[in-house]
């Protein structure tokens, strides 16, 4: 049986707009999801955001959008949307990507990697087995929903770093 995966970065507008379209797909029923999803086409053009694509015959099957963390951006590279879609997860794409971006991290000088999800049971596993910590559950994007922080360093990181990425995100939650 053959196959074609390839990954690559988002590098000119067909990538880009490959992404975008993939991400109007994947809204998981996120408050305001079109609105991020705009606000991705700028912050790419501006180079704030990343992104990794994976395609399969061609066509985008996951992502994963990154971007310096807004309150920590010289320590935290924060993983912003990850996404493979359903018939081929459990391959390791998601597990792939997230390497590429922890490579990004080391080079780029970042001491930790951070994300946050909702609660599910695959995701968690996925992380826990990337060796991430739960940081702190926390109402990120509706007060309805309980999201979970998770938090890889890369280098040796101290107690009080970790209690001021917290603060920051209790401030900023819904």
């Amino acid at each position: 049986m053959a196959f074609d995966f390839r990954f690559r970065y988002v590098e000119d507008v067909k990538d880009r707009d490959n992404l975008i379209d993939f991400l109007r797909l994947q809204s998981l029923g996120y408050p305001l999801y079109n609105s991020w999803v705009d606000r991705v086409v700028a912050e790419l053009e501006s180079g704030w955001k990343s992104a990794v694509l994976a395609y399969s015959n061609g066509v985008v099957v996951g992502d994963l959008v990154f971007q310096p963390h807004k309150q920590f951006p010289k320590s935290l590279l924060e993983w912003k949307n990850a996404r493979v879609i359903s018939e081929l997860r459990g391959r390791g794409f998601a597990s792939f990507m997230e390497r590429q971006l922890e490579v990004i991290a080391g080079s780029g000088g970042f001491s930790a990697v951070i994300c946050d999800t909702r609660r599910d049971p695959e995701i968690e596993r996925m992380l826990v087995s990337r060796r991430y910590q739960k940081l702190l559950e926390v109402s990120l994007y509706d007060k309805n929903e309980v999201d979970v922080i998770y938090v890889k360093p890369l280098v040796g990181l101290d107690h009080n770093f970790f209690v001021s990425v917290s603060n920051s995100v209790i401030s900023r939650s819904a």
